[in-house]
């Protein structure tokens, strides 16, 4: 039954590429093969020695850190990222979320981590939102790993204006002092942080401090990263 009405769905309202918007064919999915070949991948590191560990060095003690692939302007990956944060597409940020998942499975990355942490919104936020895109990618990968997602240990304490037309100070004074974690004991406890784009890492290294503060151990993943 659900497979004739997914058919008669398909046939009034034809399923489309969110990059180029070209008709999908069954194999495909949110994503034609043309545009999925254009997306800009990043090498995944096999040592602390890769595009995001460089970012949070000196700033950051990450144990390790991947981003699946590079931001670009005007490339698919772009489109991508348009869809899920002001177009509301909650399955495309689970489908991209569990590619990571897949690709750090295979490669054996996190392995010692105890939980996984999307950056929080602020409630306000997300009430506006209706979602949070780096919970919704964190549950792609939790879904491949096999390992329990925290939505509760960090949270935003302040309310913060839009990063996305700062500078690289002014996104780091905007999210100083944000984030606070709960009250209990992280000594020892390892948690991958999880996040959609990096750019200056200004948010993620707020998110990271009272953990650290605390004695966890930080690991970061990021969908796409400016490089």
């Amino acid at each position: 039954m659900k497979n004739w009405l997914d058919d008669l769905v398909d046939l009034f309202y034809p399923s489309v590429c969110q990059c180029c918007e070209a008709p999908l064919v069954a194999s495909e999915k949110f994503i034609c093969l043309t545009c999925y070949l254009e997306l800009p991948e990043m090498r995944l590191p096999t040592s602390l020695e890769g595009p995001l560990h460089n970012v949070f060095f000196g700033r950051v003690p990450i144990a390790e850190g991947a981003a699946l692939y590079r931001f670009e302007k005007d490339s698919p990956i772009q489109k991508i990222m348009h869809a899920i944060k002001y177009k509301g597409n909650q399955k495309l940020a689970g489908h991209l979320g569990g590619l990571m998942g897949e690709a750090f499975r295979q490669q054996n990355f996190f392995s010692t981590v105890n939980a996984i942490v999307p950056v929080p919104l602020h409630p306000k936020k997300q009430r506006k939102r209706g979602f949070n895109q780096s919970a919704v990618i964190a549950s792609g990968i939790v879904d491949k790993l096999g390992i329990q997602m925290d939505q509760n240990l960090v949270y935003r304490n302040t309310f913060t204006t839009s990063q996305t037309k700062k500078s690289r100070f002014a996104r780091w004074e905007n999210v100083a002092t944000v984030f606070s974690c709960d009250a209990r004991d992280l000594n020892g406890q390892h948690f991958l942080l999880v996040d959609d784009v990096l750019t200056t890492g200004a948010t993620l290294e707020a998110c990271a401090q009272p953990l650290l503060q605390k004695g966890a151990k930080i690991s970061i993943a990021t969908l796409a990263m400016v490089v």
